[in-house]
Protein backbone atom coordinates (compact mmCIF):
# COMPACT_ATOMS: atom_id res chain seq x y z
CA UNK A 1 0.00 0.00 0.00
CA UNK A 2 3.02 2.23 -0.38
CA UNK A 3 1.60 4.08 -3.41
CA UNK A 4 -1.50 5.11 -1.46
CA UNK A 5 0.37 7.01 1.27
CA UNK A 6 2.92 8.85 -0.86
CA UNK A 7 2.20 12.37 -2.08
CA UNK A 8 3.76 11.61 -5.46
CA UNK A 9 4.07 7.83 -5.98
CA UNK A 10 5.52 8.33 -9.48
CA UNK A 11 8.69 9.70 -7.89
CA UNK A 12 9.33 6.74 -5.55
CA UNK A 13 12.57 4.90 -6.40
CA UNK A 14 10.97 1.45 -6.10
CA UNK A 15 8.26 2.22 -8.65
CA UNK A 16 10.36 1.42 -11.72
CA UNK A 17 11.42 -1.93 -10.25
CA UNK A 18 7.86 -2.85 -9.29
CA UNK A 19 6.63 -1.98 -12.79
CA UNK A 20 9.35 -4.01 -14.54
CA UNK A 21 8.71 -7.07 -12.38
CA UNK A 22 4.96 -6.93 -13.09
CA UNK A 23 5.60 -6.23 -16.78
CA UNK A 24 7.87 -9.25 -17.09
CA UNK A 25 5.23 -11.43 -15.42
CA UNK A 26 2.55 -10.21 -17.84
CA UNK A 27 4.80 -10.72 -20.86
CA UNK A 28 5.51 -14.28 -19.75
CA UNK A 29 1.76 -14.92 -19.41
CA UNK A 30 1.48 -13.86 -23.07
CA UNK A 31 4.28 -16.37 -23.89
CA UNK A 32 6.64 -13.51 -24.75
CA UNK A 33 10.15 -14.22 -23.49
CA UNK A 34 12.05 -12.23 -26.15
CA UNK A 35 11.28 -8.64 -27.15
CA UNK A 36 12.70 -5.56 -28.82
CA UNK A 37 12.35 -2.56 -26.55
CA UNK A 38 12.51 1.14 -27.48
CA UNK A 39 13.81 1.99 -23.98
CA UNK A 40 17.29 0.48 -23.56
CA UNK A 41 17.26 0.90 -19.75
CA UNK A 42 13.94 -0.90 -19.57
CA UNK A 43 15.38 -3.67 -21.75
CA UNK A 44 18.23 -4.18 -19.27
CA UNK A 45 15.81 -4.39 -16.33
CA UNK A 46 13.57 -6.82 -18.24
CA UNK A 47 16.62 -9.01 -18.92
CA UNK A 48 17.07 -9.38 -15.14
CA UNK A 49 13.57 -10.94 -15.03
CA UNK A 50 14.23 -13.29 -17.96
CA UNK A 51 12.82 -11.25 -20.86
CA UNK A 52 15.64 -11.22 -23.41
CA UNK A 53 16.19 -9.26 -26.60
CA UNK A 54 14.30 -10.71 -29.55
CA UNK A 55 13.14 -10.03 -33.08
CA UNK A 56 9.49 -11.10 -32.93
CA UNK A 57 7.84 -8.45 -30.72
CA UNK A 58 8.25 -4.72 -30.03
CA UNK A 59 7.46 -3.17 -26.65
CA UNK A 60 6.53 0.53 -26.76
CA UNK A 61 4.76 3.25 -24.81
CA UNK A 62 2.35 3.95 -27.66
CA UNK A 63 -0.03 1.87 -29.75
CA UNK A 64 1.68 1.28 -33.08
CA UNK A 65 -0.94 -0.84 -34.88
CA UNK A 66 -4.57 -1.75 -34.34
CA UNK A 67 -3.40 -5.25 -33.37
CA UNK A 68 -0.98 -4.02 -30.68
CA UNK A 69 -1.72 -5.70 -27.35
CA UNK A 70 -2.23 -3.38 -24.41
CA UNK A 71 -0.35 -4.41 -21.26
CA UNK A 72 -1.52 -2.50 -18.18
CA UNK A 73 0.48 -2.53 -14.97
CA UNK A 74 -1.81 -1.91 -12.01
CA UNK A 75 -1.42 -1.63 -8.28
CA UNK A 76 -4.53 -2.33 -6.19
CA UNK A 77 -6.64 -2.08 -9.36
CA UNK A 78 -5.20 1.36 -10.19
CA UNK A 79 -3.41 1.53 -13.56
CA UNK A 80 0.07 2.99 -13.08
CA UNK A 81 1.70 2.28 -16.47
CA UNK A 82 0.57 1.14 -19.92
CA UNK A 83 2.71 -0.55 -22.56
CA UNK A 84 1.90 -1.96 -25.98
CA UNK A 85 3.27 -5.10 -27.62
CA UNK A 86 3.30 -5.38 -31.40
CA UNK A 87 4.48 -8.18 -33.66
CA UNK A 88 7.48 -6.96 -35.63
CA UNK A 89 6.53 -8.82 -38.84
CA UNK A 90 3.24 -6.85 -38.80
CA UNK A 91 5.19 -3.60 -38.58
CA UNK A 92 7.39 -4.60 -41.52
CA UNK A 93 4.37 -5.19 -43.77
CA UNK A 94 2.87 -1.80 -42.79
CA UNK A 95 6.08 0.08 -43.71
CA UNK A 96 6.23 -1.43 -47.23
Amino acid sequence: NLYLVLKNPNMHFARKFHIVKKLSQKLKLLNINNITCEDKKLAKRLKFYGILKGEKYLLSNSKITQKSKKVTISYISIPIKIYYVSKLHTLNTIKK
